[in-house]
């Protein structure tokens, strides 16, 4: 069964396009596609709707720039994934900063479906947000046309801008008595923060005679504050005195509330478009560096002949760039798992001791070469788990080797094992560079890095305490991480429930297989 597609494909290469067909086409779609290669077609084609718009990066007398800002002009939101055949990494940025959501490389057609299929996920996303907001600024224009004919208190004052009458609905509003509310003493009912501002504005009004209205916290009967649009105006005799004032109370603690909601959504909108920006300049980064290391070595092996000595420094150079590179796509792998809800487990019985011991064996060439001490304290009594040995050694990875990147030399990494009656707890503790109290809360964040200008010292894309913490959660567990401040060091507590009867069987139940459904 095939899946529709309406895709716009701008290039002037008919064999080309045929390609780009075909990629799709054994991919489960059914294109509906047209192919421009000008700016007059390209308008003229965008006034149908398109899913995806597929476009090589340069042609005669057009390029995918110039399409970017056609189509930006229209408003439209579409999917644009730029395919060229050679181009170097400052075009493919540049075609990125320019509002292209891909660039893929004609000799990676294997790309192309993915891409096209996570950038329409994230367009259905967007348009969400949109109806979202739209929905919001609906119901505050709604809620303004209804504050405008009602009011939850009116009330009069004398010339003097004093209460001397009873009001029954501010009695019902805000729990005030008629005797409490007399001369200037409705004023303790508004919050104490507003409550000065309030008066000033108030006085200002009497004295000038001029229309009065404010904003301000009131408490009403139950006890709380809400936030309230004040209007108050002069009532004046035929030669322009006062003989009083008449005002209202409307209720607006929603309208601020969906206020605070857009101010807080724009804000999110705004770090998610940063660290997609960040991400990508990582990524670049840390792909890059081990490549190179990698080719350079590999060009001078091919162009001379060196002692044995060097070529094993060379293999051992290659090797290590080549598995610190399959990590980088490993975390990133798992990432997309998490995110999909595709991360598995094979469940079994575990020694968590063997699984300790083997990663600090891992982990020890690093510290010795920092001088590190590793503190190791493992009780025999917090011994068996169920779990995926696996994951569990992931875990422990992640944080003994954080501990060892981020400690200077001569510093000192301690691991623990405990029993605390069901559960185990694995500490790492560390003598380290510490974390920020402020950036504590996002420890767990993906692709979040605390300061740039350390971690990128030390490398890595910021994935790895993220990953832990979810397949944590997957065991039955929790990971935490303390940490006094900056050159304090830091604290990473997990804790996993013990073995037992009940946790074999469950996982029997369970063909030995747990799998994610939720989303980091």
């Amino acid at each position: 069964m095939t899946t529709p597609l309406r895709v716009l494909i701008i290039e002037d290469s008919e064999d080309d396009m045929l390609i780009l067909l075909d990629t799709l086409k054994s991919n489960g779609y059914q294109p509906s596609y047209q192919r421009v290669d000008n700016a007059a077609d390209m308008k003229a084609a965008l006034q149908q709707s398109w899913e995806a718009i597929v476009s090589d990066y340069v042609m005669p007398g057009f390029s995918a720039i110039a399409a970017l800002e056609i189509l930006q002009a229209t408003g439209q939101d579409i999917p644009f994934i730029v395919v060229s055949g050679a181009v170097d990494e400052d075009t493919a940025v540049t075609a990125l900063k320019a509002g292209a959501h891909d660039f893929i490389l004609k000799s990676k057609m294997a790309r192309l479906v993915p891409a096209i299929e996570r950038e329409l996920r994230e367009a259905e996303i967007r348009q969400k947000h949109k109806t979202a907001e739209a929905a919001l600024r609906q119901s505050e224009a709604r809620y303004r046309c209804l504050a405008i004919a009602t009011s939850q208190a009116v009330w009069t004052t004398d010339a003097q801008g004093k209460i001397v009458d009873d009001f029954p609905s501010w009695r019902s509003l805000t729990g005030q008595s008629e005797a409490a509310a007399k001369g200037w003493g409705w004023l303790e009912v508004i919050h104490p923060e507003d409550r000065e501002r309030t008066a000033k504005v108030w006085s200002e009004a009497v004295e000038t005679k001029a229309y009065y209205q404010i904003e301000h916290r009131l408490k009403v009967a139950d006890g709380t504050y809400r936030y309230f649009s004040v209007r108050g105006v002069p009532v004046l005799d035929e030669e322009g005195n006062i003989q009083e004032w008449v005002g209202t109370h409307t209720d607006i603690s929603d309208r601020i509330a969906m206020e605070s909601a857009l101010r807080r959504r724009a804000e999110e909108l705004d770090i998610a478009n940063r660290l997609k920006d960040e991400f990508l300049a990582v990524v670049s980064h840390e792909l890059r560096s081990p490549l190179n290391a990698m080719l350079g070595w590999t060009s001078l092996l091919r162009s001379r002949q060196y002692d044995q000595a060097t070529n094993a420094r060379a293999l051992e150079t290659i090797e290590r760039n080549a598995r610190s590179q399959t990590q980088l796509i490993e975390d990133l792998l798992d990432a997309s798992r998490i995110i999909r809800g595709q991360m598995h487990l094979d469940i079994c019985p575990v020694d968590i001791i063997e699984v300790i011991e083997s990663t600090i064996n891992t982990i020890q060439p690093a510290a010795r070469a920092k001088n590190i001490s590793l503190q190791i304290n493992l009780d025999p009594l917090a011994r068996d788990v169920a779990g995926d040995a696996e994951r569990l050694q992931q875990i422990v990875w992640n944080l003994l080797s954080n501990a060892v990147k981020f400690t200077p030399n001569d510093g000192l990494v301690a691991i623990t094992l405990k029993r605390l009656d069901s559960h185990i707890e694995i500490v790492v503790a560390d003598t380290g560079q510490g974390i920020e109290p402020e950036f504590l809360p996002h420890i767990f964040d993906r692709f979040r890095q605390a300061d740039g200008s350390i971690t990128r010292a030390y490398g890595g894309l910021g994935l790895g305490l993220s990953i832990a913490s979810h397949l944590t959660q997957l065991h039955g567990g929790t990971l935490s991480v303390e940490s006094p401040g900056v050159g304090q060091g830091a604290t990473c507590t997990v804790k996993l429930p013990l073995l037992c009867a009940t946790t074999i069987d469950r996982a029997h139940q369970a063909k030995n297989i747990i799998t994610s459904d939720r989303a980091l």
